[in-house]
């Protein structure tokens, strides 16, 4: 089918965001100066998965677009303080331009703002799309600035990229200010399923 996620590698769909309603923390881990992780229960991870997947049958929309089924592989919520100037050429949390080269060409990654209500969020991610990553891959010059899409960060925007294809990175919010997010990665398999250690990989990974 021809949509943005497979001409530009990102999309953005509109849902009625609940999350908030549902997220609840076990434990927050300190990852570095400028990351916090949330440990989540497994009940609030298969809420959120239902919630996303089923009830606004994001699932379904996927497969839709793609073709393919996939697997929640991993799921993590976080929050990314603001990196100062001095700290900028330092890789605190993927806050320079790369692409996960790992994955296959068809692993997904969705991004879902853990904004309150009316809550604005400076430094979403930012992306290329599937063709300026071409010509980055070879010339290693950036698009004119209005040219790069950066994500907004408004609560009823649930954004959809693939991360092999498309190069990315991390915004930086503002000072003072801090941005929190939920990632899921998808990769395709055979069926749409969740697999067991999501729980644990939270904590590991």
């Amino acid at each position: 089918k021809k949509n943005d996620l497979l001409q530009k590698g990102y999309e953005i769909i509109e849902i009625e965001n609940k999350i908030d309603e549902i997220y609840k923390i076990d434990e927050k881990i300190k990852v570095n100066s400028y990351v916090y992780k949330d440990i989540l229960s497994k009940d609030t991870i298969e809420n959120i998965v239902n919630f996303i997947f089923k009830e606004k049958n994001i699932a379904g929309s996927i497969t839709y677009k793609t073709g393919f089924c996939y697997s929640v592989d991993f799921i993590i919520g976080y929050e990314t303080l603001n990196v100062p100037k001095i700290d900028l050429n330092k890789e605190w949390y993927a806050n320079n331009w790369h692409n996960d080269k790992p994955f296959t060409k068809n692993t997904l990654k969705l991004i879902i703002p853990l904004n309150s209500k009316n809550e604005y969020q400076s430094g979403g991610i930012e992306i290329l799309d599937i063709y300026q990553s071409k010509l980055y891959e070879k010339s290693k010059t950036l698009p004119i600035g209005d040219e790069i899409f950066v994500m907004q960060n408004k609560l009823n925007e649930l954004l959809i990229f693939n991360p092999n294809l498309c190069y990315h990175k991390a915004g930086n919010p503002d000072e003072n200010s801090i941005r929190k997010q939920l990632m899921i990665q998808l990769n395709p398999t055979n069926t749409w399923k969740i697999i067991h250690y999501l729980l644990e990989f939270q904590i590991f990974l």
